[in-house]
């Protein structure tokens, strides 16, 4: 009878840990939110590269209507109200052409970015390389601002993802990775909140080590 308690009570505990790791595993730092109609391949894209780049996990979120206007401040509020109480923060795209269309912007006391994507998109962008152009052009924007959004600071060094380009040019010849400083801060960042997304085949580090 004891040896059968013992074997109930092992099972209650390893059926405890694997439900807490599967729990933590759904965990997401950051919600990205497109809104009107944006293309599969950006979602598609980023679902699959910016867990890597961030080392977290990302929730996607669709939204029908438009951003018709540039009345930003009133849409951070929006998009402020979508935020999960564990999340980082939340990262709005898009779509408003024009001379007089912003390019982005960040609120971090409310945790929320806006990224136009329509400045960023080729001239033609029917062929296969502009739309590889334009999705890698968004995934290295995405991961910029939803990395100043956990507090970490823009880089100097030009091929990091984390430098702030001025031109489309220098957004093309930079990385879509972080530098290694850049990327320490983002997994301790991540470490910290106990949001963190090992890389295939590695285990993640001593929270506690830290």
């Amino acid at each position: 009878m004891k040896k059968y308690f013992i074997l109930i009570i092992c099972f209650v505990v390893i059926n405890a840990s694997l439900v807490k790791a599967e729990e933590q595993n759904k965990k997401t730092a950051f919600a990205v939110v497109s809104y009107g109609y944006l293309p599969s391949l950006f979602t598609n894209s980023l679902s699959r590269e910016l867990p890597s780049n961030l080392f977290t996990q990302i929730r996607f979120v669709a939204k029908n209507d438009d951003m018709t206007s540039i009345l930003v401040k009133k849409f951070i509020d929006s998009l402020a109200e979508i935020k999960q109480s564990q999340e980082i923060g939340v990262i709005g795209l898009v779509f408003v052409p024009g001379e007089l269309s912003f390019r982005e912007y960040i609120d971090i006391s409310k945790h929320v970015a806006i990224l136009n994507i329509a400045p960023l998109a080729p001239p033609d962008d029917t062929s296969k390389e502009a739309k590889e152009l334009f999705k890698a052009r968004v995934l290295k924007q995405v991961t910029r601002l939803a990395s100043l959004l956990t507090g970490v600071e823009e880089c100097p060094f030009f091929l990091c993802g984390m430098f702030d380009c001025k031109t489309l040019k220098e957004l093309d010849t930079k990385s879509r990775n972080l530098c290694p400083p850049c990327q320490l801060k983002i997994e301790q960042v991540m470490i910290r909140s106990n949001l963190y997304l090992a890389p295939p085949g590695e285990t993640p580090p001593d929270r506690e080590g830290q």
